[in-house]
């Protein structure tokens, strides 16, 4: 699984505004604990209200609305050409960015 899909996994397990265990968030996107503890670090880094303390769990502390993209499968396919173009960019700044996506 891609890191931004399990970004986006972990935010709509905390949308149901209940208190979740790493461990819990684990088995239900099927990867370690571990890993998710990184990436709930990275979506708090990011501005995304998750709140935890160890040995309790994690809960959203504001309600995220994350509104649907309407985009066209053309347009789709057009972001990942431009993606796949940056990434495979040797000088451009914005490389990591292409291939982290």
């Amino acid at each position: 699984m891609r890191r931004t899909d399990r970004l986006f996994d972990i935010i709509q397990v905390f949308r149901d505004g209940k208190l979740h265990t790493g461990a819990q968030i684990a088995d239900r996107i099927e990867v370690s604990l571990r890993t998710i503890c990184r990436d709930i670090e990275t979506l708090a880094g990011a501005g995304v209200p998750i709140v935890g303390e160890r040995g309790v769990g994690y809960i959203m502390s504001d309600p995220v609305f994350l509104p649907p993209l309407n985009i066209t499968q053309s347009e789709l396919e057009v972001l990942e050409l431009g993606l796949a173009l940056v990434a495979a960019s040797f000088e451009h700044k914005m490389r990591p960015v292409g291939s982290g996506a």
